[in-house]
């Protein structure tokens, strides 16, 4: 009778026989995994008998969820509440930072309404704020300034992380760095900065030293999301924003970067500044000097030419194929409406440099996608899957250790999240389990629609979100708050 009065709970689920990959970085071993009331309460030998399911995963891999530290689901969130393209990817924890979207206001209000699939943080976007305060694309006064400050104190009262920037947009474009040091100092070193940069061409050296500045100056920690170079320009500034990045590391500034694997960019339009002079020469560097290298997400007003490259939509139109030509196209449908593009403007041994940088992190900058609708990009679809697909098995440049690391314990080091992004006795029951011999992404720019391979089991909180690439439909996740 005692003993039946001491044996221990039963377990809601087990994961038998798996290969942990704990999210540190240490090595991989065997070990069971035991979850109940959405924590990890066994990590090791675990007995069974006790438990109500029990899913043998020998074979496979046990980590803990992705952490996506940059993806746009302000704007999708209501109408896609189960993030089903990044949660089949394996993300159970999605970062939304609205540099060039809107911020949910009044944000307390907004996180209590949400019932969605994956775990969600949020931070202010920058360029709300201006267009709240400022409302002009110009440098801010000192009280527009103080103003905004403690519009970023009060979101993070409301459950913010931190700021959000998106210099290359307007109307943050016009910021200038001092106001970017006071917003980033009113975030303080609890909080958390995170930075799209003024520029990944000809401007990616000072970029990425304001950038650096503002980490160092106020203390706060500061991520550079998807830093990239575009056009030859930034091609040929790669090495210098690099060393610099590496110089700041040896200095402890902190500054992280992020990015993700893929060789071409997504954007508005309104970054060709089509309406200014001299398209005709900006355009190729955008497109890699192939006019197959833009390629139409989404043009309002025209659907036929959605997922179509810029060269397709020449001979569409029975237009010449020259860039004469392309920039007059480009021109005439923005002045209609920016319109959102696939630029295939890095390199991809840049890229392939970036994330094998050491303490590089991985981000998808993918948006909520409908399962039909424009041409996404496919890092809406696959980038955690490609990482581990790319540097872990085709180019063996990153143990799996390390790699998961990257998109776990390493992303929940940089917020300061606690209690996740690792598989640990008490902590979240976020889980991902994965064959490492399949795992990858068959999405692609010209096909980006494609579940990823090789995920078997998606765990948010302990739920069961997704098996064998199908969404069960639930909804466990939750607003974290730093």
């Amino acid at each position: 009778m005692l003993g039946a009065c001491t044996a221990p709970e039963p377990l809601d689920l087990v994961l038998r026989g798996g290969r942990v990959v704990d999210g540190t970085g240490a090595p991989s071993r065997v070990a069971d995994v035991g979850i109940r009331a959405g924590r990890l309460v066994a990590v090791g030998a675990v007995d069974v008998a006790r438990a109500g399911r029990v899913i043998d995963v020998d074979g496979l891999v046990v980590a803990p969820g992705f952490i996506d530290l940059h993806a746009h689901t302000e704007r999708g969130l209501v109408e896609l509440p189960g993030a089903d393209n990044l949660v089949l990817q394996g993300v159970t924890t999605v970062v939304s930072a609205p540099h060039s979207g809107r911020t949910p206001w009044p944000l307390d209000q907004w996180l209590a309404r949400l019932h969605v699939t994956p775990n969600t943080i949020w931070f202010v976007g920058h360029n709300t704020l201006r267009d709240w305060v400022v409302g002009e694309e110009r440098p801010a006064t000192e009280d527009e300034t103080a103003t905004m400050v403690a519009l970023v104190q009060q979101a993070m009262r409301d459950g913010a992380w931190g700021l959000s920037s998106g210099l290359v947009y307007r109307p943050g474009s016009a910021a200038e760095p001092t106001e970017l040091e006071a917003l980033a100092r009113a975030v303080g070193p609890e909080g958390r900065y995170a930075t799209h940069m003024r520029d990944s061409g000809p401007g990616l050296v000072a970029a990425t030293e304001e950038a650096i500045q503002v980490a160092r100056a106020t203390g706060t920690p500061t991520l550079i999301n998807h830093l990239k170079a575009t056009t030859p320009a930034g091609h040929a500034a790669l090495d210098e924003a690099i060393a610099l990045l590496d110089q700041a590391r040896e200095e402890q500034v902190p500054v992280t970067i992020d990015a993700y694997p893929y060789a071409a960019s997504g954007s508005s339009s309104s970054v060709f500044e089509p309406l200014n002079p001299g398209l005709e020469q900006r355009l190729p560097g955008w497109c890699g000097g192939d006019l197959d290298g833009l390629r139409f997400r989404s043009v309002p007003g025209a659907d036929a030419l959605e997922g179509r490259t810029l060269r397709e939509v020449l001979l569409l139109a029975g237009l010449p194929e020259t860039w004469s030509s392309a920039a007059a196209v480009v021109r005439e449908l923005h002045h209609r409406a920016p319109f959102r593009t696939i630029a295939s403007s890095m390199r991809q041994e840049d890229v392939d440099r970036i994330l094998e940088r050491p303490g590089t992190l991985v981000e998808s900058d993918g948006n909520l996608e409908p399962p039909a609708g424009s041409h996404p990009h496919p890092r809406s679809f696959g980038t955690f899957p490609r990482f581990l697909q790319r540097y872990v098995r085709e180019r063996g440049t990153l143990t799996l250790e390390e790699a998961v690391h990257r998109m776990t314990g390493g992303s929940a080091d940089w917020l300061g999240l606690q209690g996740r992004g690792r598989i640990v006795k008490g902590g979240a029951a976020d889980l991902v389990v994965f064959d490492p011999n399949t795992i990858g992404s068959r999405a692609t720019i010209a096909a980006p629609r494609h579940t990823p391979d090789g995920l078997v089991l998606v765990l948010v909180n302990g739920v069961i979100v997704a098996q064998d690439g199908v969404s069960t439909g639930a909804r466990p996740g939750t607003p974290l708050r730093p």
